[in-house]
């Protein structure tokens, strides 16, 4: 009994990848519906920043950043409005993790003045403390 190999060959024409499996007589030929770019955000004075959540429409992005003092901070960046600051629940740090498809509202967690992490949501400029679970 003899063993078929099977292979694929890749080849990369720009902006088509085209999938060939040796031995078959037609191609497969994917086309990418979508570009990507990467943009710096800048930071909240601190060494780095990280994106968790995009609005659908791409105009608003959150996550959190240190600050000039180290501590991790949630943060909402626009366009027109660049990264800003979206404090804490009492506490030295907050991340914001989620935003909804319209921008308007904030999801994510923060450390209260007696240490307690607590999730929160973030809407026209107020942050909620919606507790925990009494976990």
């Amino acid at each position: 009994m003899t063993q078929r190999r099977s292979a694929l060959r890749l080849t990369l024409l720009s902006p088509l990848l085209t999938l060939t499996a040796c031995g078959q007589p037609d191609p497969v030929t994917v086309r990418p519906q979508t570009t990507h770019t990467a943009h710096d955000l800048g930071t909240l004075g601190g060494l780095s920043s990280y994106a968790y959540g995009v609005s659908a429409d791409g105009a608003v992005v959150v996550g959190y950043s240190g600050t000039r003092t180290g501590e991790p901070r949630a943060f909402l960046w626009t366009r027109a409005g660049g990264m800003n600051d979206l404090g804490t629940l009492g506490g030295p740090a907050s991340y914001a993790r989620a935003v909804s498809a319209d921008g308007k509202t904030v999801a994510g967690e923060s450390v209260t003045p007696d240490g307690l992490t607590h999730a929160f949501t973030h809407k026209n400029g107020v942050m909620n403390d919606l507790g925990t679970l009494g976990g």
